[in-house]
């Protein structure tokens, strides 16, 4: 399979965004633009509720505004706008209608695949992560591979399997289905919150194996209060996603980073395991984080990713907003050069494997400029972007397609002797 680089669009009659009867189209389907081409928004009314004049701001990707006026709810209305250079034109109609809150946001992309990103890489990029992982492998890998009896049955097999890396285990949870055969394998990789404390069952036709990876430090099948107290001390004092910004080496994504890859070499190496059809696929903090394993591990041969997490943390100093997780604090001058070793953008530079990429261009918490700055500097010559009009942080059934296709993909690659 040869797939080009090219940007793809839902095929639909135009897109929207939705809150109560409150929608936003735009008059393009595909909702991207050349610069200095003219967008116009539509805002349809709610004609159920009663009038009220609605904030509509424009604004480039959430960040810096560019104009703001009002548009009547039971009328309804059209803005036109556009942008000089590659970016997106985000519109955000706010409000109260009926006691309710109402927000409803949708966007236009101009020359997504020229957006660029906003700061530069470290010089010594390459050279951290490097040192960082070998660093990790001097650890003895104190492998701990527990069957998990609750959820194993005559399909399929699950463990809990975790090895030694800095700062504390890496921990996840494999799924093997029954058969005396190697299996492709699947990674995938939580999304932010405490993440998922079973392991992935009954997928994809019980044809591949699949390991889940948590970024916390914390077993994933503890229970109860258990869980919530490992939970509620890695919140504390600050939300993990900030814990150790002060610093690349303290930050608390440094231990997944370096010691995850050790996760998927160790089980690649398990009998059941097809180590040359290793494929990965998450969603916004699992996303980023694959990403991030994929740019230093080989052994991955494709990505799906969907609304990535953890792009274009100097995305405010060019006026747009940053992703999640906003990471650099104005008062807290070390954490802008920490961010860039945390940048997913500068980690895709390093990636050569087939990767799907799908953006919502609704999305507030991992704005598609960063997204899209991401993808233009991935090198491999088999990628492909769709950009989802309308959609916020979220998902549709571009996602499962997009993986439907790197399954096809890997599932050719030929068998490890």
């Amino acid at each position: 399979m040869n797939l080009k680089h090219v940007f793809l669009s839902v095929s639909v009659a135009m897109f929207f965004a939705l809150s109560g009867a409150i929608t936003i189209t735009t008059d393009r389907s595909n909702a991207i633009y050349k610069s200095g081409e003219e967008a116009t928004f539509t805002v349809s009314p709610d004609t159920e509720a009663p009038a009220t004049q609605l904030k509509a701001v424009l604004s480039l990707d959430g960040g810096k505004k560019i104009s703001e006026t009002e548009i009547d709810s039971a009328q309804g209305g059209k803005i036109t706008a556009k942008l000089d250079a590659p970016g997106v034109l985000q519109l955000h109609v706010s409000g109260v209608l009926n006691g309710k809150k109402v927000n409803v946001i949708s966007g236009a992309a101009y020359d997504p695949e020229k957006i660029t990103p906003a700061a530069e890489t470290p010089a010594d990029f390459d050279k951290f992560w490097e040192n960082a992982i070998a660093e990790a492998k001097k650890l003895p890998l104190d492998p701990k591979v527990v069957k998990l009896d609750k959820w194993s049955n005559e399909k399929q097999t699950c463990y809990e399997v975790s090895v030694a890396a800095p700062g504390g285990r890496v921990y996840g949870m494999l799924t093997i289905p029954a058969g005396n055969q190697k299996y492709p394998l699947l990674l995938s990789v939580d999304q932010s919150g405490s993440g998922r404390n079973i392991p992935v069952l009954n997928q994809f036709g019980n044809r591949y194996a699949i390991l889940w990876m948590s970024v916390h430090s914390f077993q994933p099948t503890l229970s109860g209060s258990e869980r919530s107290k490992a939970y509620d001390q890695v919140c504390r004092p600050l939300h993990y996603r900030f814990a150790g910004r002060e610093s690349r080496e303290t930050y608390y994504f440094y231990r997944a980073v370096s010691g995850l890859g050790r996760l998927i070499d160790f089980v690649a190496e398990r009998p059941e395991i097809n180590k040359n059809k290793i494929s990965a696929f998450g969603e916004s903090q699992g996303a980023g984080i694959l990403a991030m394993l994929a740019a230093f591990n080989p052994s991955i041969k494709a990505l799906c990713l969907n609304v990535t997490a953890l792009c274009d943390h100097h995305g405010f100093t060019v006026g747009r907003r940053s992703g999640w997780p906003r990471l650099v604090h104005s008062r807290i001058a070390a954490t802008g050069e920490t961010a860039k070793y945390y940048d997913v953008i500068n980690f895709c530079k390093k990636i050569n494997v087939p990767v799907w990429m799908i953006a919502g261009l609704a999305d507030t918490t991992c704005p598609p400029s960063g997204i899209c700055a991401a993808f233009n500097v991935i090198p491999s010559a088999k990628k492909v972007l769709i950009l989802e009009p309308g959609m916020g942080h979220s998902s549709r059934s571009s996602y499962g397609n997009s993986l439907g296709k790197m399954r096809v993909w890997v599932d050719r690659l030929p068998d490890n002797k």
